[in-house]
């Protein structure tokens, strides 16, 4: 198991549809940037967030990020909690989770490897913890954005990759 830094997105959403304990199934450690737990804790955050930020389990270290890296006209596009995540991601060469398609961009051209919500939702339901399509319609249901046909998508790949386990379970 790896170690991950998050921005705000992902946790959110996996607090609001109940899913947050896949990330310590997934990973030994989760590194929150202090300007996303900051962000966590904003008065407009969901009231069940915020209570769950309140008392954080041992799988999650808050670390202040140094100075950014990051060129300007990229800081000035992007929030504090993404650019905090890359500056992160960057200084200790480690995936960042995250879901705003612009700086998943910016993360991928500085050369990070990038996972959102859907990815962490998917890796569970490969491994049979979750079925996949009524987790990411509760999702949806949180005022996620995600088509119909990637939700087909990523329900059939997991079912194949279930399936695929399953053979091998049986296989001498």
């Amino acid at each position: 198991m790896t170690v991950i830094i998050s921005d705000t997105g992902p946790l959110n959403y996996l607090i609001l549809i109940e899913e947050i304990e896949l990330l310590p199934r997934l990973f030994a450690e989760v590194v929150v940037p202090y300007p996303v737990l900051i962000e966590l804790q904003h008065e407009r955050t969901p009231a069940e967030v915020r209570t769950w930020v309140e008392v954080l389990p041992a799988w999650i270290t808050v670390e202040r990020p140094g100075s950014s890296a990051l060129p300007l006209q990229w800081q000035e596009k992007l929030g504090q909690g993404e650019v905090s995540a890359m500056t992160l991601a960057m200084a200790r060469n480690l995936p960042v989770l995250m879901d705003d398609r612009e700086a998943r961009q910016v993360a991928k051209r500085l050369g990070l490897t990038t996972f959102g919500t859907l990815a962490i939702l998917e890796a569970a339901a490969m491994r049979g913890w979750i079925a996949f399509r009524p987790v990411a319609e509760r999702l949806r249901a949180k005022g996620f954005y995600v088509t119909e046909a990637i939700i087909d998508e990523i329900a059939q790949r997991s079912i194949g990759g279930q399936r695929f386990r399953k053979a091998l379970l049986r296989f001498p």
